[in-house]
């Protein structure tokens, strides 16, 4: 399933401390296998994920793992009232 790149929320803007993006990101996902489009996310976007597609802690897991390999950083909010996980790049 491909999981569509949008604005991130006010809740998650509030973490940005800046929207320099000295890391960058690419303009397709590279791997086939690839189930979030971690390195498409520019600061300050976000994908959404239905709470019934998704765990909290494997999210919470990928975040991290993936912006330790790119120094990037994500965070994951839970938005029970829209039924879904937001990931959001943070920087």
């Amino acid at each position: 399933m491909a999981y569509e790149i949008c604005d991130a929320s006010p809740k998650a803007k509030a973490k940005i401390a800046s929207y320099e993006d000295t890391k960058g990101v690419e303009a397709q996902l590279t791997h086939q296998r690839a189930l979030y489009p971690w390195p498409m996310l520019a600061i300050g976007k976000a994908f959404a994920v239905p709470l019934a597609e998704g765990n909290e802690a494997s999210l919470r897991n990928g975040a991290a793992s993936y912006g330790k390999k790119t120094g990037k950083r994500f965070t994951v909010i839970r938005h029970s009232e829209h039924g879904c996980f937001e990931v959001a790049r943070i920087a």
